[in-house]
């Protein structure tokens, strides 16, 4: 399976959109981890074939730096770069 992320921060409001494509109908874990590799973040997801597009809330409570946002499928994780301001 590919997975095609695209990650959209929109500021001030603090939520962030990612956008996974999918060619099977799955589950996903989408995370946020520091760059120490604490999870900040952790939801459980339902992946439908096409365009699936997720939002996450409260990015207001992160501090200021460079996170990475993984989406796990069949334990095989993607992994984009997210930069809080």
């Amino acid at each position: 399976m590919e997975l095609i992320f695209l990650i959209l921060v929109l500021l001030p409001t603090h939520f962030s959109q990612v956008q996974i494509e999918s060619d099977k109908a799955t589950e996903t874990v989408l995370q946020i981890v520091d760059l120490s590799g604490k999870i900040v973040y952790s939801h459980k997801k339902s992946l439908s074939v096409g365009t699936n597009v997720f939002t996450m809330n409260g990015l207001n409570e992160l501090e200021v730096g460079t996170y990475l946002v993984k989406a796990i499928v069949n334990g095989k994780p993607m992994t984009e770069k997210l930069q809080v301001q």
